[in-house]
């Protein structure tokens, strides 16, 4: 029987784990992280993921951030990787002076990865910031969870923020 990660990736026997082994470890982390901060989850018992809204601290007012959390393959199916995003909301890429502020954040932000999806529609980009560490229920703990978590949502708000002038609705 062929068993396949969140993103629709076969499980490898190089995983030298189930993916049960996996969910179970993942679930943990992700209730310890409830149990920990302010979080509204989103869409609960999605195999291999956690949605949810997180409160952003020392902000006045109080501001908030919406984030993903999953479980997916490396490309190269060997490793299994803890992916956290976190939605910034639509630029267009054709405006210079949005574009340049952009970079010169994410440089500010220790150069964090800054991802796009363009709507031909629209002629606009979705931004949102994506951050990776490595899974494995053996050694994976809650503190690289949290800073993994805080790292992306707060630059994913302040990109927000200074970008789009806003605090987006969750």
């Amino acid at each position: 029987r062929e068993e396949w990660l969140g993103d629709g990736t076969p499980l490898r026997p190089i995983h030298r784990v189930s993916t049960e082994q996996l969910e179970a470890h993942f679930r943990s982390l992700c209730n310890q992280i409830k149990d920990r901060f302010d979080i509204a989850e989103r869409k609960a018992g999605v195999p291999y993921e956690m949605s949810g809204i997180i409160a952003i601290t020392g902000t006045d007012p109080a501001r908030h951030q919406p984030f993903r959390l999953q479980l997916i393959a490396h490309p190269t199916g060997r490793v299994t990787l803890l992916r956290c995003s976190s939605p910034i909301g639509r630029i267009n890429l054709r405006n210079d002076a949005e574009v340049d502020l952009l970079y010169e954040i994410q440089r500010d932000l220790n150069q964090v990865k800054v991802c796009s999806s363009y709507n031909v529609k629209d002629r606009e980009s979705a931004l949102r910031v994506e951050g990776d560490i490595l899974f494995d229920p053996a050694s994976t703990q809650v503190d690289e969870l949290e800073a993994l978590l805080f790292r992306v949502t707060c630059a994913s708000d302040a990109i927000e923020d200074r970008v789009l002038n806003r605090d987006a609705d969750p």
